[in-house]
């Protein structure tokens, strides 16, 4: 049995016993590479549902939605039983997740699924020069593509794939209940992140020059945050009016602001999924900035979140052992 029909034969058994409410998965997107969040809450829907190598979104995003009541009811409901079916980045951000109490262990069906890494379409226009992928299929661990010319061109598979996913070593999930398909042990990432590196090895001031030149880019359309699990506070500080934090337009200082609220409200809880950078219509490179958060708290705190249920965020605790050569001795 294919981890495909797998995935719909347990959703569908579980919505049929009456285990889960909600079934949130992927299914077939209208374009090309791209496949579609997808809920189901009949176990005759779990046909929708599909598994291949464009499942790319973080669907943790959707569980504190599913668990935050409406403030104008005056008796909320009950909260749901969902099942989430999950990659290595999504699982890890379902556990932070239910350490912030964003989403309850209890009523949480996690599914763990094999992932060799997730292919992004924008990264098979950028590596052909096409302007749009119409079409796409996986074969043996090639892609045969066809462009907005219909022209096909068959690409190794790792040439395509996302930018998280090629630096990715944590690739199955650490916390579940359920297991579909064999799960892959951690491992190296595919290849050296060059460009994580130049960044880290230059001086301050022009680490803060990359980032401002980088920044300036942003257009505060804030995608980046709607894309994000960590990012679901009813009333984020950049919207708040009393006290109003920052503008409303798209100023360099409050771009600035924003991004510096962002990733220092991401520092221990990222986990690297890359979703805030595929979210960005000019491309801001996010990446390099958040995962530098990511080794921070692994080389500081030797915390990698997600991995536990039990391990607090460096940032919510203090240890007396705890390193402060970057408080005393900064670069």
């Amino acid at each position: 049995m294919s981890v495909q029909d797998d995935i719909r034969q347990t959703a569908g058994q579980l919505l049929a016993d009456g285990k889960v409410d909600l079934v949130i998965g992927f299914a077939e997107g209208t374009l090309a590479m791209k496949a579609a969040p997808c809920f189901i809450t009949a176990a005759d829907d779990v046909e929708q549902l599909v598994w291949n190598s464009f499942c790319l979104n973080n669907l943790a995003v959707y569980l504190s939605r599913c668990f935050t009541p409406d403030p104008q009811l005056r008796e909320p409901p009950p909260p749901p039983k969902v099942a989430v079916i999950v990659k290595g980045c999504d699982g890890r951000s379902v556990v932070g997740l239910i350490k912030e109490q964003q989403a309850p262990r209890e009523n949480l069906t996690i599914i763990a699924v094999p992932c060799d890494g997730m292919l992004d379409a924008d990264v098979a226009r950028r590596v052909l020069g096409a302007e749009e992928i119409v079409a796409a299929d996986e074969v043996d661990g090639a892609v045969k593509i066809t462009d907005e010319t219909g022209k096909e061109t068959t690409v190794d598979r790792k040439e395509l794939l996302a930018e998280a996913c090629r630096f990715c070593t944590h690739r199955a999930a650490a916390v579940y209940d359920q297991t579909i398909g064999e799960l892959p042990a951690d491992a190296d990432p595919l290849a050296p992140d060059d460009q994580f590196e130049a960044y880290c090895q230059k001086p301050t001031a022009d680490k803060w020059r990359q980032f401002c030149s980088e920044i300036s880019k942003c257009v505060l359309c804030k995608a980046c945050r709607s894309a994000c699990p960590n990012c679901y506070c009813r009333t984020c500080f950049a919207d708040q009016t009393r006290p109003n934090w920052m503008g409303s337009g798209a100023k360099l200082g409050d771009v600035i602001f924003y991004h510096l609220g962002r990733l220092f409200h991401q520092a221990g809880r990222c986990v690297d999924c890359g979703a805030c950078v595929r979210a960005c219509p000019v491309g801001v490179d996010l990446r390099t900035f958040t995962y530098k958060l990511v080794e921070d708290a692994e080389q500081l705190f030797d915390f990698t979140p997600g991995l536990d249920l039990e391990q607090a965020p460096p940032l919510t605790v203090f240890a007396p052992g705890d390193s402060e050569n970057f408080i005393t001795d900064p670069e």
